[in-house]
């Protein structure tokens, strides 16, 4: 028969090692929804001190209409070296990573085109308080020309061309 104490200690050990599990592993979801021309997004994370790495999502979508110049960088906001320190600091948008810098890591993307995007930042909180950075993008959109748009551009286009040719033949 198995005393009451050992029960309650056996379960309580079991419970406290399911915590600290699932504490681990870290990742939170950043949604920015949809950018705009001239957007600008700078948020500072924070995790717990921890061996295990996080991985952060900040989604976001550019207008169907529109292509976008998106800039981010990612920077670790170590103190001496000692505090809130970052290890293995990583930033990719869909797969693409950035040149990885030991505290900071930049990445530009052009002519992103509508859709749905984002941006993963990985690492491992080293720092003795944990570990922190500074995630920011920057987006600058350009509209896409309707087929109408190009029209309109080939029939003014030929309309100068016409000009052009009835002046030169009255000039003769």
């Amino acid at each position: 028969m198995v005393s009451v104490s050992k029960f309650l200690g056996s379960t309580v050990a079991a419970m406290a090692l399911s915590t600290m599990a699932a504490s681990n592993a870290s990742a939170a979801i950043y949604n920015l929804g949809e950018v705009s021309d001239g957007f600008s997004y700078t948020n500072v994370a924070y995790h717990l001190p921890s061996s295990t790495a996080f991985s952060d999502l900040f989604t976001f979508s550019v207008p169907t209409s529109y292509t976008a110049d998106i800039s981010s960088f990612v920077q670790d906001l170590t103190i001496f070296g000692i505090f809130f320190d970052v290890k293995n600091l990583k930033l990719e948008l869909d797969g693409v990573a950035a040149d990885a810098g030991s505290t900071k890591t930049s990445k530009s993307f052009t002519d992103l085109a509508g859709g749905d995007y984002a941006f993963e930042v990985t690492g491992k909180s080293k720092g003795l308080l944990g570990g922190a950075y500074k995630f920011n993008m920057t987006a600058n959109l350009s509209p896409i020309p309707e087929p109408a748009t190009y029209a309109m551009l080939l029939a003014g286009l030929g309309l100068v061309g016409v000009m052009a040719r009835r002046r030169s033949s009255l000039l003769k």
